[in-house]
């Protein structure tokens, strides 16, 4: 029982405990059967993870099709923002395309964004929405972009619509797209500001970058360079 509190202080679920219980109390000798516990645990956890994952997105775009937006609040310029305060709820970039189900299989299937009930009529009148996280919105100078295109060894391209998509595994989106005869424009790098991104082609002139986070926010307001457009020196 000891054992048991132990690590449930530790903040072990008991779902993990299960797994490393009896071979933590085993001879101190059976390295063997301690190791087999341990990643029979960090595979559980892994799964339940991704069941997480799998149904927080089918949450979010459920909330999405019967019009309930997520009470989100986010630290911004001015303070905390508040959807309830008439600001933005919703981030949703319209891309016209001329070949939908090449666009739809490379959102949808390649990449995996879940879509969600639209309304549209028949015939060529095609409509789909896919939930795509957390939406941001990047302002950038000419010369920051010219600098993000010189970071991720991409082609300085002006006036390219470019979108950016942060995926759990940059190498693996990558070899994805590739797979399904995407063009791959530059390799995964990492970047000064500590992401692994990678650039593709998408379909109708889009550019894609696909970015992997590697720390925090939290941990890169430790970085130099790292603040808040009014804080930087002109």
């Amino acid at each position: 029982m000891a054992r048991i509190q132990e690590l449930f202080q530790a903040g072990f679920c008991s779902s993990v405990i299960r797994e490393i219980l009896l071979p933590l109390e085993a001879p101190a000798d059976n390295e063997q059967l301690l190791g087999d516990a341990f990643t029979a645990a960090r595979e559980r956890l892994l799964s339940e993870r991704d069941a997480i994952d799998a149904e927080l997105a089918n949450l979010s775009a459920l909330a999405d099709r019967i019009g309930v937006a997520s009470h989100m609040h986010v630290i911004s310029h001015h303070g905390t923002h508040d959807p309830e305060d008439g600001s933005p709820q919703q981030l949703r970039l319209i891309i016209e395309t001329d070949d939908f189900d090449r666009a739809l299989v490379f959102y949808r299937d390649v990449l995996g964004m879940p879509e969600q009930l639209a309304f549209a009529t028949e015939g060529d009148d095609r409509v789909a929405i896919l939930h795509a996280g957390i939406a941001t919105i990047e302002l950038a100078t000419p010369t920051h972009a010219r600098n993000i295109d010189d970071v991720e060894n991409a082609p300085h391209t002006p006036g390219a619509l470019r979108i950016a998509l942060e995926v759990h595994n940059t190498q693996q989106a990558v070899e994805a797209l590739s797979d399904h005869g995407v063009e791959v424009i530059a390799s995964p790098v990492r970047t000064p500001f500590q992401s692994l991104n990678a650039r593709v082609q998408g379909p109708d002139g889009w550019q894609v970058t696909l970015f992997q986070e590697l720390e925090t926010i939290d941990d890169r307001a430790l970085r130099e360079g790292f603040t808040m457009d009014d804080a930087r020196p002109r």
